[in-house]
């Protein structure tokens, strides 16, 4: 009970964390850690490694930065900026395996995309650190309820 009732006031605070402060939700990614994920915005930045190199700078030492890349070159590009962890999207076995070649323990692995009851052993097998398995919940049944009352 006394665990459930801290986690709820944790959530709490971090979800109205943009309302308590000025900058916005800057004080909660110091301490949660920030997502580089794959978009224009890496065209735009110059790059994922200056995408990386840029989320450095903007907040410090103390947190941690993940990239999500989709090509062993981003891979690349991402662990030269220093990046702590690495989204692998939708990579076949084979580039899992390579790009956790590359890594070779200098981030944390996290592969995503295609994750299958039947390709988990496998992506597992390949070396990943972690395993996100959207296919958990966007693929579950929904369950109706209706609570219809007689008066």
């Amino acid at each position: 009970k006394r665990a459930r009732k801290r986690m709820y006031h944790l959530s709490e605070r971090l979800r109205n964390a943009a309302y308590e402060h000025p900058h916005g939700l800057a004080p909660v990614a110091r301490r949660l850690g920030i997502k580089v994920r794959e978009s224009g915005w890496f065209t735009r930045a110059g790059g994922v490694g200056v995408a990386v190199r840029h989320a450095k700078q903007a907040t410090g030492h103390l947190v941690k930065i993940e990239c999500e890349v989709e090509t062993l070159a981003q891979l690349d590009e991402a662990l030269d900026a220093g990046v702590d962890a690495v989204l692998l999207d939708n990579m076949s076995i084979q580039t899992l395996r390579q790009a956790m070649k590359l890594i070779k323990n200098r981030a944390v692995a996290e592969a995503s995309g295609r994750v299958t009851p039947q390709t988990a052993p496998e992506i597992a097998d390949a070396g990943v650190d972690l395993i996100s398995a959207g296919w958990l919940t966007h693929s579950a049944p929904a369950l109706d309820i209706g609570l219809d009352f007689v008066a």
